[in-house]
């Protein structure tokens, strides 16, 4: 083998590690992009749900602000016309007089946990010395 030969074969070889080289450099920088591509998606997602979870929550939050006031509505008028009745003597049966004023004091103490106003505290006065004079 001559030098030219052996010059001629290192040069082909170079060539092709040469080739080889930037092909791998190619590949790496298009695996470095579509890595930060994915990331990028996956950023997305992940803040488009955030953004969908803080709605879900303000949704539950103005649901439950909305039950409250609905619970607070229908006892409230529970008591209202329980106290009605007592006032105009309305006859209450016999046998449901002690559960009818039961089922009063447990819907007030439901009221006032979920923060209703004293108005309905004077109608329970009421209420409890009616309570107190049946059961004389």
């Amino acid at each position: 083998m001559d030098l030219l030969t052996f010059i001629s074969g290192i040069g082909t070889i170079l060539a092709t590690f040469t080739g080889l080289f930037i092909t791998y450099r190619n590949i790496i920088k298009e695996l470095k992009k579509n890595r930060e591509v994915r990331f990028e998606d996956i950023n997305n997602n992940i803040n488009n749900i955030y953004k969908e979870i803080i709605g879900i929550k303000k949704e539950i939050k103005n649901i439950r602000a909305e039950n409250k006031d609905t619970e607070l509505d229908r006892l409230r008028e529970s008591i209202l016309t329980f106290s009605d009745r007592l006032r105009i003597r309305e006859k209450v049966n016999y046998n449901l007089k002690e559960n009818a004023f039961q089922v009063v004091f447990e819907n007030f103490e439901k009221y006032k946990k979920l923060g209703g106003n004293g108005y309905i505290e004077q109608e329970m006065e009421f209420i409890e010395k009616a309570f107190k004079e049946i059961n004389q």
